[in-house]
């Protein structure tokens, strides 16, 4: 959590699981966390369990859809090099987001792409194949 917002730590609650947040001093709930603060939580435990299951051979992949847009300025930043360090490890990261910050800290992007009918893939390793109509709906000449 320091690394995401250096104020801040997690503790567990004594003789429970809840986490409690400390920053400067003061002790609270995470349930008195504001927005930003709720998504730092949340990606803070999700880094530890990716590098605490890597050190034991078990998650090899991190994917986090939104809450970026909850963060900005410094929060905002922490959070992208924290997942560009996680990234360098060789984890495989999966990211949606609206944010241009977080657009733009990465290289390797697929984007999605709203048409009238479906949306569109594209990016590196992206194959389009066009599909007749008959393999479509599951049909060959051979049935018809």
């Amino acid at each position: 959590m320091s690394r995401l917002q250096p104020n801040h730590r997690l503790r567990k609650k004594k003789d429970s699981m809840d986490i409690l947040v400390e920053d400067n001093e003061m002790v609270r709930p995470i349930s008195n966390a504001s927005g930003g603060e709720t998504f730092c939580i949340s990606l803070a435990l999700a880094l530890a369990m990716a590098e605490f299951a890597g050190e034991n051979g078990g998650v090899d992949a991190l994917f986090l859809d939104e809450g970026f847009g909850t963060l900005s300025g410094e929060p905002l930043m922490n959070a992208i090099d924290s997942l560009k360090r996680l990234g360098s490890t060789g984890k495989l990261l999966g990211i949606i987001t609206h944010v241009s910050e977080v657009i733009d800290a990465f290289d390797l992007k697929l984007v999605a792409t709203k048409r009238k009918t479906m949306s569109e893939l594209s990016g590196p390793g992206v194959h389009h194949e066009m599909i007749s109509d008959e393999k479509q709906s599951g049909r060959s000449k051979s049935n018809a």
